[in-house]
């Protein structure tokens, strides 16, 4: 069969049934079945079927959020560029950049997810082993003026804790934050792996495991403690052993001693929007600002969008030296390379 015969085949089928996928081809051999996908999914994603079912489902639900409403623009563009979507691919940037933990925390109801995943059915792809992961995009996001408010009160009461050095405040807070994300992405992979039928070889032993997020913060204050402290930083220092990320955090320690403290910065960090976008990011700028001994000692972070930006201006070349002195954590630099990277890497090697 001609490529010419597999596009019109295409055309015809989908002008019969916009919904047609691939248990269509059941009755086909491999090859045929191979190339009939290729074809298909190159046009079905540039048939108005793609926006037909996201309309339909904006239209039955009219109180979707700006954020949910962005999600699903994000998921038609993509489906209309690569003429469908592999399933796997949602629980990557530019989706999870959009929130951690994609459609399952932008879509708190399940049966919205199902809803979307019957749609998705009709465009699903297989896995292809050689696409690198799309490059993510800048979403940006800021941290509230009652947010910004909440931290200053812990602020102050690590202080009259006892805790008074700024930067072992950062780090206890981040210890924080990296078990309540420890948590998302164990919650996330899990889902993954149902709707994939994959395996999925988590960091905890179960979704009853203590050390996770969502079951030691409904402890009472003492228990609280007693786990946080003789279990979930332990945990930390087991993680990926033998790589630089196990020997950064081989010395990690709970060095909050008050009960009462820990309950207040676990549900201060358990309200934060950590999941969206890159509020980390604003809010570890917002800590930094904090720093006033002996001077400001942290540095602002650039937005990556702004990052971009810059470098898209510079146009760095693959032959060209590239640096930057007060490089900080090294955004531009990383910036740099992600764009050569994009721009001089063969479509085979992609």
């Amino acid at each position: 069969m001609q490529e010419s015969e597999l596009e019109e085949l295409a055309t015809l089928v989908l002008q019969v049934d916009d919904k047609a996928n691939v248990k269509h081809l059941a009755g086909h051999d491999p090859e045929t079945r191979r190339s009939l996908l290729t074809v298909f999914r190159a046009s079905s994603g540039s048939t108005p079927a793609v926006e037909k079912a996201f309309t339909g489902f904006v239209h039955k639900h009219p109180s979707l959020s700006a954020q949910q409403l962005r999600f699903l623009q994000v998921l038609q563009n993509h489906i209309a560029q690569n003429g469908g979507i592999e399933l796997e691919r949602l629980y990557e940037p530019p989706f999870t950049t959009i929130h951690a933990e994609s459609m399952d925390g932008i879509f708190p109801h399940p049966g919205d997810v199902d809803e979307l995943l019957a749609i998705l059915s009709v465009f699903e792809q297989a896995r292809d082993p050689k696409r690198s992961p799309a490059r993510e995009p800048s979403i940006m996001s800021t941290l509230t003026t009652q947010q910004k408010s909440d931290i200053d009160k812990l602020w102050t009461e690590f202080w009259t804790g006892g805790i008074t050095n700024p930067l072992t405040v950062i780090e206890q807070i981040s210890f924080l934050m990296f078990a309540r994300l420890l948590d998302v992405m164990e919650t996330t992979g899990e889902r993954r792996a149902e709707r994939t039928k994959k395996p999925f070889k988590g960091r905890f032993t179960g979704p009853n495991d203590p050390r996770r997020w969502k079951n030691f913060k409904q402890k009472d204050a003492a228990e609280l403690l007693r786990v946080v402290r003789d279990e979930v930083f332990p945990h930390f220092r087991k993680l990926n052993g033998g790589t630089t990320f196990a020997e950064y955090m081989q010395d990690a320690q709970l060095m909050i001693q008050k009960p009462s403290l820990l309950v207040s910065a676990v549900n201060m960090i358990d309200k934060l929007p950590i999941t969206d976008g890159d509020a980390k990011g604003d809010l570890y700028e917002y800590l930094l600002s904090k720093l006033t001994t002996a001077g400001i000692n942290g540095q602002f972070r650039t937005p990556r969008h702004i990052i971009r930006f810059m470098v898209e201006l510079l146009e760095p070349k693959p032959t060209e030296t590239i640096g930057d002195p007060a490089c900080g954590t090294a955004g531009f630099l990383v910036g740099a390379l992600q764009y050569l990277q994009e721009q001089h890497t063969s479509q085979r090697v992609r």
